[in-house]
C-alpha cells in the first residue's frame, strides 16, 4: 500500500477575483493530517478538491490511493455545513449510512455525541452544536477508509469537545482510517493530528509533523498557527536568553519553555501580569548601557507577578 493517500501536483482552483487554491502540489498520507490556515486561506477548498466537490482548473489529483480490495466506502465528506438531509431525523441519518454488518452502532454514535434524547428530532429542530455533532456522528456512522472533516465539532461546547474528539479518536483507531480535519483551533490540530498543512491565500506554507511544527517553528508566523509562541530573533536571544541558554536565534519557544521566577537580584523587571488561563502574558524591562529593553514573554505562570517585582528567565 502507497504511503500516500492523495498527490496533488500544481492545482489551481479559481474564485471570484483571487484563485481560491493557487499551484498547490502536495502530498496527504495516511494517518491523521490537520489543515490549519486563517479564514480565506484555502481550508475548505483543498477538502473540496480532496472530496472530488471541485474540479481544479488546472493541475492533477490523484487518490484516494488505497489498498486493493478494501471494501470500505473509499472516503466520506463533512462538509462544514453538515450537509445534512431535512427531512431524516437524527437516527435515521445513522442507519442510512451505516455497513450492513454495523448495523447496531447507531446508539454507541447516539451516546457518544450526546444525541440520543434528540434521536427522533430533524434538523430543522436542532441547535447548531447539536448539527454540528450530528455531521461528525454520520461520519463515523459510514466507516470509510477516509473521512474528510471540515472543521469537526464547530459551535459545540468547549468544555464538552474533549470527550466528541475521544469519540473520534476512538472511531479512527478501532477502524483502522485516515482522518483530514481543517481547524480554527491550535489546540485540535496539535492534539489530534500527527501531520499538518499550514495554507495562506491559497498557498502550502508548509506541510510536515505537527510535532516539528510545534516544537521548532521556522518562522515566527508559521509558528503561530499552533498557537502562543515567544519569537526571538538573533539579537532578541542574545538580550534575553543568553548567556543562562546556549542558544542561538533565530528561535521559536513555546510557554511551557520559558518560565519567569522571582529574585530580588534578578536582570528583569516585572512592568505588567495578564493571566489567560491557559498561559500568562508577562512584560519585562531592564537597562544596559542607558538602553531600556522591554518584552512580553508568554509562560505557562500560574503564580502572580507585581509590577516593579524583579525576576529572572529560565529555560525549560
Amino acid at each position: 500500500m502507497s504511503d500516500e493517500l492523495w498527490k496533488l501536483a500544481s492545482v489551481r482552483l479559481r474564485g471570484d477575483s483571487v484563485d481560491r487554491l493557487a499551484d498547490v502540489s502536495l502530498s496527504i498520507g495516511h494517518g491523521v493530517t490537520a489543515i490549519v490556515g486563517f479564514s480565506g486561506a484555502g481550508k475548505t477548498s483543498l477538502l473540496n478538491v480532496l472530496a472530488g466537490m471541485d474540479t481544479p482548473d488546472a493541475g492533477t489529483v490523484d487518490g484516494p490511493l488505497l489498498q486493493a480490495g478494501d471494501a470500505r466506502l473509499p472516503v466520506y465528506w463533512s462538509p462544514q455545513d453538515g450537509g445534512l438531509w431535512p427531512h431524516l431525523s437524527v437516527r435515521e441519518h445513522l442507519e442510512v449510512v451505516q455497513p450492513e454488518d454495523f448495523a447496531n452502532s447507531a446508539d454507541k454514535l447516539l451516546a457518544d455525541f450526546d444525541l440520543a434524547e434528540r434521536a427522533n428530532a430533524l434538523p430543522g429542530q436542532m441547535s447548531r452544536g447539536e448539527l454540528s455533532r450530528l455531521g461528525v456522528a454520520r461520519c463515523l456512522a459510514a466507516r470509510p477508509a477516509v473521512m474528510l472533516m471540515d472543521e469537526p465539532l464547530a459551535h459545540t461546547d468547549p468544555a464538552r469537545r474533549p470527550a466528541w474528539w475521544q469519540a473520534i479518536r476512538n472511531a479512527v483507531r478501532a477502524t483502522e482510517c485516515s482522518l483530514v480535519f481543517s481547524t480554527h483551533e491550535p489546540e485540535a490540530a496539535v492534539a489530534e493530528s500527527t501531520s499538518i498543512v499550514c495554507l495562506e491565500n491559497g498557498t502550502v506554507v508548509f506541510k510536515g509533523a505537527t510535532r516539528d511544527l510545534y516544537h521548532q517553528p521556522p518562522t515566527l508566523e508559521l509558528g503561530q498557527f499552533l498557537g502562543a509562541v515567544n519569537w526571538f530573533d538573533e539579537e532578541a536571544t542574545a538580550i534575553w536568553l543568553n548567556p543562562a541558554a546556549e542558544l542561538s536565534g533565530p528561535v521559536g519557544l513555546r510557554p511551557e519553555r520559558l518560565e519567569i521566577i522571582p529574585d530580588e537580584g534578578g536582570q528583569f523587571t516585572v512592568s505588567s501580569f495578564r493571566f489567560f488561563g491557559s498561559f500568562a502574558e508577562t512584560t519585562l524591562n531592564f537597562t544596559c548601557d542607558s538602553t531600556t529593553h522591554e518584552r512580553t514573554i508568554l509562560t505557562r505562570q500560574c503564580e502572580e507577578l507585581c509590577p516593579l517585582q524583579r525576576v529572572r528567565l529560565n529555560l525549560k
